[in-house]
């Protein structure tokens, strides 16, 4: 079996690109495109809460990359502790 470290290290796993979505994971983001171009749509005749509607959608956006990135990064903590444990390093 090939190093997971050198697998990522040189772009075999581990890109965003690489990442198979799922049927739901598309189905759920075509949902929330069309949601939003409605709305915006429908708000075009009220820039001020246009406006407030695209800061809410960007610091949502934002949001869900920082919770995305903390899960991550516990999830990769927990994992390498598992690791350590099985091979019997951890307690």
């Amino acid at each position: 079996m090939k190093s997971a470290i050198l697998q990522m290290y040189y772009g075999e796993r581990g890109q965003n690109d690489m990442i198979q979505s799922t049927e739901a994971h598309r189905k759920l983001g075509n949902e929330v495109v069309r949601y939003e171009e409605e709305l915006n749509g429908k708000l075009a005749a009220y820039p001020e809460l246009l406006g407030l509607f695209k800061k809410i959608c960007n610091a949502a956006w934002r949001l869900n990359g920082e919770d995305v990135s903390l899960h991550f990064a516990e999830g990769f903590k927990f994992g390498l502790l598992m690791g350590l444990e099985v091979a019997g390093d951890g307690e």
